[in-house]
């Protein structure tokens, strides 16, 4: 909703009513008169029907205004209502010069700042015993106030005031700041001279004159605001706040600059005029520099060493980099940092903020580690220190880890307590006392008896979306309480949860009060476990505090990552304390947790779900076979592929170790999954006969399926790992087992190393896993290009130096035995490419000679890992469940099967044949400009395969292909006109080699057949969309190039290409005349038929060209009559004109000359129009009566033909654009309405 400007009149309504009631009252005294549930709508109500009242002229003495038309029509919601109302305010302060009910211009800002610092010190202070204190006093001081005369009027219409919820306590903080923003945006706006509101000049000038002041109470107010902002969970303005800080902050920099560059210039003409010795001055001041500018050991200068960001400026920083945190923008805090950076010359940065990046990506341990060194810096102001302690508290309460907790088993760089807990385990900061009870409280879940009468205290005074606060709310449920006070906590996040949708606090702050909520809905359901019996509450609370929709892979993966693996934390931790101990979470729940915290870098949390996921198989194992939900073996295959994925966290002499551990577990568990198969195929032949036995069956194939898919995704993670080890030795019992001799047996297969073997297993024992098939489709291609590496071509060198000592028929001899594809293309090349001894190379390729036999090996190699590889990329595409569109992955692949059909077709051709029958087509459409290039590849091994995926791709998604197609095989003029104007900048006398043309040809002859067998084939099921759509491309043809362009553009080319031509006829003819063996006659006559090869192609295009604007039979439009009366004569008396001249002997450069004219006529008319519109039913009869087409939009491709937009209409109008090759503009309307 627009934020429109208040009339005179309306601003009685905000003096009499709004400013006094809810401003002053509401907003600064914390007085609050209006007794209804409902009072945030009764409230803007008030406000808003008045002024609207007064628009549809109901109101007496109130005028007409237009600014007030967003208040007509559709009715906004009640958040835009609170800001239209806040920013009129605002705009009401500013117009009156900051005369306000409050007080004069300086009263009021005191008022405002002082209640932000109030709110401010309440937040920082809250949960110590001075919060309390301080509160006690303010209520004091205002009741002895007296109350005005405007105030005692208010009371006898609203009632008397009551105390604050906290929800509206909340609201008024959110609206306080939201009020605070807008006002300092306006003061910004007035002394900037901004002219888009109407304001006066009077008020101008007061706060240009008064913009010191006005900016000296905002640079006070900006520290407190972003407090408050942040507390109150509005963490954009925070950042906004902090943006307007450095702002003041970089102005006053500059000017302190000023003035030390203004100081600096006096002193040296005080110094001229004393006398002074300047050259004495002047190597004292180089000598002082030098000395700042020293290095030290490290590297750093002496300068730099004491500079540092001065104490305010770390303190807006700090609070910014939280909010950030909050956010889970990372970049932000990194642009944060270089500001710093830059504005103070630093190298590096205070660590603080470091950690605070490390925050925002969700990486608490590391945070923890940072904000315990950097706790110990020197010149931290005791205000940053005690964030700092928050901010340790606040990583604590995250990762809930009760090894960190602990200095016996937490290592020392990342002990919690190190800096908050003294040796007797008491805080060293009495404020810290309530912040470590509450993290031991939601850590270790230990009974702290506590009073009710304390913990109503902390909730009912609970005025903070702060994720402080709600861990404060949440470590209440961990007391002692009685029913009626978590009903009544649940009532008061309610209210705060209405208030936060509407003064639209975020999702993210709904968010983390609806796990709150939902929490204490399942400690209620702990507490009437007598009334509905315990097994039904412990699995309904299971059930309901089951954080698989945060962790599940449907959950968006990566984003708002860090969010959800707090969420899971907190949710496995409440079903741990609630439920008993003989029921445990899922293992699948605990693990998918662990790849949360693994994502993250919280390797000592996810360790931990790991070791809760051990736990956890105990239970399984427990149970028949039959009941169990997940195998014992899947889930510790789970565990140990997230374990797999942890290895770089360990020292590199302790991977061998690590690896040969997990080749043990997966070994064991793969002999498990062996009998898991043999006795589903043992009960699979006896269900026949016991039809009771089919459940138990389907149990152990769920059961197989799902180890064989762990079975496989372990391989994959160890084979990239034994990747990394090349070295690795196992140990020998292992060879024994029998997961090595299947190891084994597919090393034979494929004849790879370990980790292709385990590559190929993993697919051998799970096919549906479609990151196994691209894994091993990859391998096949590094093993096929390991065959002509760098080191088997050093090898390849040794063995033959001494038959062939040059180095340079050495590397030919490694090009031809690479680049053959058969014994014949070896032999001959051998024979032209390797200069060196007949014999010798007669020898190299002999008969079972060792060249041959090495060729042969590779050929035999190379073979079989290329039909791998299609196997495998053939194998991901259709077990990808991407349907329509495709990723960077299925691209990827098509483009590999393509590079290897055009590579090797010979080879693979037939492979990928029967292939193409089955893909999924839609995955293709990515590649269609490659594949189309491919139409005019030579062999027919390789179109054939590309055809039938076209061919498929026409009948499956008509939409994607067919624009390509019918330009293809389209004989329209303009696609007729090109080659013979191409022919003529490539005359017949020696440009380029003549085959060059003839496989030019060629390849387009190709192209043009192919594409119009597609054509035909596309024809037999939508005749319609193809008629319509090459009609549309003829005309679009021939729109693209007029017939004033076409001639333009011809002739420019014409002319220079002529140019280079008399040029060389005058060459040709002066060669001829020294023939002094000929006579004259024979001369002449010969340069005659010089001149005419050589201008004979140009003629022969500018007669076809003039030929079809003339004389052929199709309608002509307005545009193309227009050409012909006005240029038609020009045209015909030039070619006229340059007949006579050939004729009559002028010689060629005078036969060109009347061409040049027009030419030069033609470039005129076309330059003085510039950019021009031309009428569609001008230059297109038929586009202009285009209506509702079967011709689908371009750009489509990746929808299904069903959801396709087709082109309903083009406009009227086309835009001329004035570049050098003139496109026209369409405007195209679709069937949706699009354009």
């Amino acid at each position: 909703m627009r934020r429109t400007l208040i009339t005179k009149s309306q601003l009685l309504i905000f003096e009499k009513y709004f400013y006094l009631k809810v401003i002053k009252s509401f907003y600064i005294e914390r007085k609050f008169r209006i007794n209804e549930e409902n009072w945030t709508a009764a409230t803007i109500a008030m406000m808003y029907n008045g002024c609207q009242l007064e628009v549809e002229g109901k109101n007496e003495g109130f005028k007409r205004h237009s600014s007030n038309e967003c208040l007509k029509g559709n009715d906004p919601t009640i958040t835009e209502q609170w800001q239209w109302i806040l920013a009129q305010t605002s705009y009401f302060c500013v117009s009156n010069k900051m005369k306000t009910p409050i007080g004069k211009p300086m009263e009021t800002f005191n008022q405002i700042s002082t209640e932000l610092q109030n709110v401010a010190r309440r937040f920082l202070s809250y949960g110590t015993g001075k919060g309390k204190e301080n509160r006690e006093k303010e209520h004091l001081k205002k009741k002895r106030d007296k109350e005005s005369k405007t105030e005692e009027e208010a009371e006898n219409v609203l009632g008397e005031p009551r105390k604050l919820s906290p929800s509206e306590d909340w609201l008024r903080v959110r609206m306080l700041l939201d009020f605070f923003e807008h006002l300092e945006r306006l003061i910004f706006y007035v002394t900037e001279n901004g002219t888009c509101l109407p304001l006066c000049n009077p008020v101008r000038n007061f706060f240009v004159t008064n913009m010191s002041s006005c900016q000296e109470w905002l640079s006070r107010a900006y520290v407190p605001a972003m407090v408050v902002a942040y507390f109150n969970g509005s963490f954009a303005q925070v950042i906004r706040f902090g943006w307007s800080a450095f702002a003041d902050v970089e102005k006053k920099l500059q000017r302190a600059l000023q003035v030390q560059e203004k100081k600096r210039a006096k002193d040296k003409e005080n110094e001229a005029e004393a006398g002074n010795n300047h050259e004495e001055a002047n190597e004292k001041e180089k000598e002082k520099e030098a000395e700042q500018t020293a290095t030290t050991p490290n590297g750093t200068t002496k300068n730099d060493k004491d500079k540092k960001i001065p104490n305010q400026v770390q303190v807006i920083a700090l609070w910014m980099g939280r909010a950030m945190v909050e956010l889970e923008n990372e970049q932000a805090i990194i642009g944060l940092m270089e500001w710093c950076k830059r504005i103070y010359n630093l190298s590096e940065v205070p660590k603080f903020l470091e950690a605070l990046q490390s925050m925002a990506a969700g990486r608490y341990e590391l945070a923890l580690l940072m904000l315990n060194s950097a706790y110990t810096e020197a010149d931290l102001g005791d205000s940053i220190k005690s964030v700092i302690r928050d901010m340790i508290l606040d990583c604590c309460t995250h990762l809930r880890l009760p090894e960190l907790l602990q200095s016996d088993i937490s290592p020392m760089e990342l002990f919690a307590w190190r800096h908050l807990v003294n040796v007797e385990g008491e805080p060293c900061h009495e404020s810290d006392a309530d912040a470590i009870n509450r993290v031991r409280q939601l850590t270790v879940f230990g009974k702290n008896e506590r009073t009710l009468t304390g913990a109503k205290r902390v909730t009912s005074d609970l005025v903070s979306c702060s994720t402080r606060e709600l861990h404060r709310w949440e470590s209440i449920l961990t007391l002692t309480l009685r029913r009626t006070d978590v009903l009544q906590m649940q009532e008061d996040m309610n209210d705060l949860a209405r208030m936060v949708i509407i003064a639209d606090g975020g999702n993210r702050t709904h968010g983390r009060l609806a796990l709150v909520n939902l929490i204490s809905n399942n400690v209620l359901k702990k507490m009437q476990k007598k009334t509905n019996g315990e097994l039904a509450n412990t699995e309904s609370i299971l059930t309901e505090l089951d954080p698989l929709f945060v962790v599940s892979k449907e959950s968006n993966r990566d984003r708002d990552i860090v969010e959800r693996m707090r969420f899971s934390r907190a949710m496995i931790l409440w079903a741990e304390r609630l439920v008993p101990d003989h029921l445990v979470m899922r293992p699948d729940i605990i693990i998918e947790s662990a790849k949360l915290a693994r994502k993250t870098g919280n390797i000592i949390l996810a360790k931990n779900y790991l070791k809760q996921a051990s736990n956890s198989i105990i239970a399984l194992q427990q149970k028949q076979l039959d009941q169990q939900e997940f195998h014992p073996a899947c889930v510790q295959l789970q565990i140990l592929t997230q374990n797999a994925k942890m290895l770089w966290e360990t020292s590199p002499s302790e991977r061998p170790m690590n690896v040969v551990s997990a080749f043990n577990t997966l070994a064991a568990t793969y002999n498990i999954a062996q009998q898991l198969k043999h006795m589903v195929d043992v009960e699979m032949n006896n269900a026949s006969l016991d039809m009771g036995k089919s459940v138990v069956v389907k149990k152990l194939n769920e059961h197989v399926c799902g180890t064989n898919l762990q079975l496989a995704k372990t391989c994959i993670r160890l084979a990239e790992w034994t990747e990394q080890l090349p070295s690795l030795q196992m140990p020998r019992e292992f060879a024994v087992t029998r997961f090595w001799g299947d190891l084994q047996a597919c090393s034979n297969d494929i004849g790879g190393n370990l980790p292709g073997s385990l590559l190929y297993l993993a697919t051998q024992m799970c096919p549906e896993l479609a990151k196994g098939q691209l894994q091993f489709g990859e391998w096949c291609l590094r093993a096929a290009a390991e065959l002509y590496s760098e080191q088997k071509k050093a090898e390849f060198v040794q063995q033959y130096r001494v038959l062939i000592t040059d180095l340079t028929a050495m590397d030919a001899l490694w090009e031809c035995l690479k680049n053959s594809t058969s014994l014949e293309q070896l032999s001959h090349e051998v024979a032209n490419n390797v200069k060196y001894d007949s014999a010798v190379t007669n020898l190299l390729v002999s008969q079972d000679s060792a060249l041959v036999t090495k060729w042969v090996g590779n050929r035999s190699m190379l073979r079989l890992y290329y039909m791998q590889a299609v196997t495998a990329f053939y194998r991901y595409l259709a077990q990808s469940d991407m349907i329509i569109k495709g990723n960077i992955n299925t691209l990827s692949t098509t483009l590999r099967i393509l590079e290897l059909l055009v590579k090797e077709s010979e080879m693979l051709s037939q492979s990928i044949v029967e292939n193409m029958h089955t893909t999924n087509v839609h995955l293709w459409k990515d590649i269609l400009p490659q594949l189309l290039a491919r139409l005019s590849h030579p062999s027919t091994k390789v179109r054939a395969p590309i055809m039938l995926l076209l061919s498929r791709i026409c009948q499956a998604a008509p939409h994607a292909i067919v624009y390509q197609i019918v330009s293809g095989a389209s004989s329209a003029y303009a696609m007729d006109a090109q080659p013979n104007a191409a022919a003529v900048l490539t005359p017949e006398d020696g440009a380029g080699p003549e085959n060059k043309l003839a496989a030019a040809q060629t390849q387009r002859n190709l192209m043009t057949s192919s594409c119009c067998e597609l054509e035909t084939y596309l024809t037999m099921s939508y005749p319609k969309l193809v008629k319509d759509v090459e009609d549309f491309i003829t005309q679009l043809q021939r729109v693209s190039l007029l017939n004033e362009e076409k001639w333009a553009f011809v002739l420019a080319n014409l002319d220079h290409e002529m140019d280079r031509r008399l040029e060389q006829i005058r060459v040709e003819t002066a060669k001829t005349r020294s023939f002094e063996f000929m006579d004259e006659e024979m001369r002449e006559e010969i340069i005659r038929h010089k001149q005419r090869l050589f201008t004979q192609q140009v003629y022969t295009v500018i007669n076809d060209l003039y030929a079809k604007t003339f004389e052929k039979s199709s309608p002509l439009t307005n545009n193309e009559s227009s050409f012909l009366e006005e240029c038609g004569h020009l045209l015909t008396n030039a070619i006229e004109a340059s007949r006579s001249a050939a004729a009559s002997g002028g010689g060629p450069e005078k036969a060109w000359i009347p061409f040049k004219q027009v030419l030069i006529k033609l470039q005129q008319r076309i330059s003085r129009r510039g950019a021009y519109t031309l009428q569609i039913n001008d230059i297109s009869e038929y586009l202009s009566k285009l209506h509702k087409t079967t011709i689908p939009m371009p750009g489509q491709e990746m929808l299904d033909f069903s959801e396709i937009v087709t082109i309903s209409q083009i406009t009227k109008n086309a835009f001329v654009l004035p570049t050098k090759t003139r496109p026209k503009k369409l405007l195209i309307l679709g069937s949706d309405g699009s354009e």
